[in-house]
């Protein structure tokens, strides 16, 4: 009887202390927190913990499509198009986004599909390369940043001969 009466008082104490904690969990606090545990573990320090985005405002569009001024924009390793995230998970989620929402002369989009890195840019970050091909077979070939979460892939200027 003391076995059975120790059992089940330790699982009602079990109880109470787990049940509010599942309960009132909030599953933003569980996202964030498993963001920090994966970067700590990654070896980021918890100063480099993912922020909280400010609200997306329209672009500021040089013209009406974005399109860049400089002839190189995007088309070579020392000038790519530089976007990012909060987190490395999101630059590049945001890349595919971008090169998505890229479109040739006749509003098709691309084909598209990374080649790989091309080692680092001039500011030191990866530089990844991608072949783009148009509707009528023409191939290019990009070069894009995900390290730079201050521009939003929104925000990211398109290559001449691009609109989006």
């Amino acid at each position: 009887m003391k076995r059975l009466t120790c059992w089940l008082t330790t699982l009602v104490t079990a109880l109470l202390v787990l049940l509010p904690a599942l309960v009132f969990a909030d599953p933003a606090d569980d996202i964030n927190n498993s963001r920090r545990s994966r970067m700590l573990r990654r070896g980021v320090p918890a100063a480099a913990a993912p922020a909280e985005r400010p609200a997306i405002t329209e672009p500021k569009a040089e013209t009406p499509q974005n399109v860049s001024a400089d002839a190189t924009f995007g088309y070579t390793k020392e000038n790519p198009i530089k976007m990012g995230g909060a987190d490395l998970s999101e630059g590049i989620a945001g890349s595919k986004y971008y090169l998505r929402s890229l479109r040739d002369k006749h509003n098709k989009p691309f084909a598209v599909s990374r080649i790989s890195n091309v080692g680092p840019g001039e500011d030191g970050h990866i530089v990844d390369l991608y072949q783009l091909i148009d509707s009528e077979g023409t191939s290019y070939k990009l070069y894009i940043d995900v390290y730079h979460p201050e521009i939003h892939p929104k925000e990211a200027k398109t290559p001449q001969g691009m609109t989006r």
